[in-house]
Order: structure tokens, then sequence, then C-alpha cells
């Protein structure tokens, strides 16, 4: 894939994953490259010196969808990260959530005609919770929260702009990303920022699995998966295949930072595992991780210690 020939946009660009994505697309040779989405001081801070390097268009996806159809319009190949992603900000704003999780991508994959690939970022939470571990593609899907359904629902709307108008849409349903630049209200940073602040640690849980993917790792993940044609119309997996116990990474973090760690053992209802199969995503793109756990942790804490003086 010539990288530089292409009109890039991410939505979302600014946030985590995004300025994670665009530091790694400039490092692949992109020239022209749109981030949409709020561009604030929070996004002027994950982009850093790169903030010149790209072109920023703040908007907002539902209020201001012409503009976001506009440059979808123009776009050669599009990454859809942008939306509500914290599952109890949608639960409680259900309306909003499912106007910027469904209502703004069918605008967006309705403008996206020119487009030679679209990746839309979902989630492992669309799988039904009695689906045993590891989770493959074609396992039984069963949205049981507000942030769960939105997804759903926007996936069936990539997957029907597929086989009626065949826009080249890849879905990537994501495990549990963590690295440098996540919000506090995700587990490990909410785990780190707690043991900094606090110099204690309280979880409410620790017995759920889950399947964390260091962010570099992912964002190449992402890269490859736009750069195989294979994949084009398909649903894919984005973990590591290998499950941890919450409560066995809230020690190891707290070890590390030399802070006491409680827990709760309240249960809120949580899927007590979701453990990623990538067979399919190795298979089409010869993806495997790269940062051992302790490795991606230890640069994790790095950085909020940075933020924390």
């Amino acid at each position: 894939m010539n990288w530089a020939s292409l009109q890039v946009l991410v939505t979302g660009g600014g946030g985590f994953l995004g300025s994670h994505l665009c530091e790694a697309l400039l490092k692949k040779g992109a020239k022209k490259l749109t981030l949409f989405g709020h561009l604030g001081e929070r996004a002027k801070e994950n982009l850093g010196a790169l903030w010149k390097e790209v072109e920023t268009i703040p908007g907002d996806i539902v209020e201001e969808r012409q503009k976001l159809g506009s440059i979808a319009k123009r776009s050669d190949l599009i990454f859809h990260l942008a939306g509500m992603d914290t599952p109890s900000e949608c639960q409680e704003h259900f309306d909003r959530a499912l106007h910027t999780n469904v209502l703004a991508t069918a605008h967006l994959l309705s403008n996206a005609e020119r487009c030679s690939r679209l990746l839309f970022f979902s989630s492992a939470l669309v799988y039904s919770h009695n689906t045993s571990a590891p989770l493959c593609e074609t396992d039984p899907l069963l949205a049981e929260s507000a942030y769960a359904t939105t997804k759903q629902m926007a996936e069936l709307l990539c997957q029907n702009a597929y086989h009626e108008k065949k826009l080249p849409v890849t879905i990537v349903r994501n495990f549990n990303i963590y690295g440098p630049r996540q919000d506090t209200a995700f587990v490990i940073p909410s785990i780190i920022t707690q043991a900094l602040s606090k110099r204690a640690v309280e979880l409410w849980n620790p017995e759920p699995i889950r399947d964390f993917t260091y962010v570099v790792d992912a964002i190449d993940a992402m890269i490859r998966i736009a750069e195989a044609p294979s994949l084009s119309g398909e649903v894919v997996n984005l973990g590591t295949g290998e499950g941890q116990r919450i409560g066995d990474i809230a020690k190891t973090l707290s070890n590390f930072l030399g802070v006491p760690v409680c827990f709760m053992n309240l249960d809120r209802g949580e899927t007590t595992q979701l453990i990623c199969d990538r067979t399919k995503l190795t298979r089409a793109t010869g993806w495997v991780p790269a940062i051992p756990l302790l490795s991606g942790l230890q640069q994790t804490i790095e950085y909020y210690k940075r933020q924390n003086t």
C-alpha cells in the first residue's frame, strides 16, 4: 500500500487510539492525513509535535455530520474511531450514544463512496456472555449493555454497506487495549492513577478475565488490517489470545508501585471472561503481539508518573 498517495481520514484522531494511530501512519509515510473530531487541548497534548503535520478539522460527528460527510467524500481510507466508548456513559445517555455510535456511522458510510478501505472499530462486548472463551468471529452475538447495543447496530450498518454498495469495510472487534494516553475511566489507568494519587488501590471485582493488548501492538494490527484486501467485508478480532485476571493485573501494578490493593469483591454483573481468538487476524496479516504484558504495564506506569508530576 502506497500510504503517501492516500487521503486518509481518522475520526477521533486526537484520542487515545487515534493519536497513536496518527503517529504510526506518519511513520508509514502518510502525507495526506486528516483528523476529525473533538480536537481540543487534550488532543493537542496527545499529538504533541505531530499536530502541525496533520490536517485537523474540529467538529462533532453528530452535530456536524455534513462537515464529516464532505471530508469522507474525498477520503481514500477511513479509520472510524470516534464515538462514545465508556459503557456507563452510554447507559446514562443512551440517546446521545445512539446518535454518536450509530447514526453518525450511518452518515459516514453513506458518504464514503470513493473510499478504498474503511475500518470500523467495534467491541468484543457484542459477543454473548454465555459463550465460552476464546471467542471467534462466528460466535453468537448478544449485546447486553447500551454500549454493546450501539456497536452491534453500527456493525449491521457496515455489513449492509458492504453487501448493498460493495463498500470495502472491515469491522474490527477490539478486546481490551491499554497504554499511555488512555482515559482513566478504564481499568489499567484507573488502577495506576489510584496508586499514584492515593497510595492505595481499591478494586470492585478482581475475578473478570480480560485480554489486554498494548496500544503499539494494537495499532500495528490495525494498519495490517487496512493493508489486507482479504479482510474487506469481514469481521476480525483484535486481541492477544491470552486472558488475564483483573485481580492479578492489580496486584502486579500495586507491586510495581509499592502500594496495597484492596478487593471489594462486589459483582457488578460484568462478563466473566473475554478472551480473543486471533486466528483469523494472524492468518490474514501475520500479526502477533510483540510487547509482553509486564513491559507494556511498565511503559504505561511511566507515562502516568510523568502526568502526575
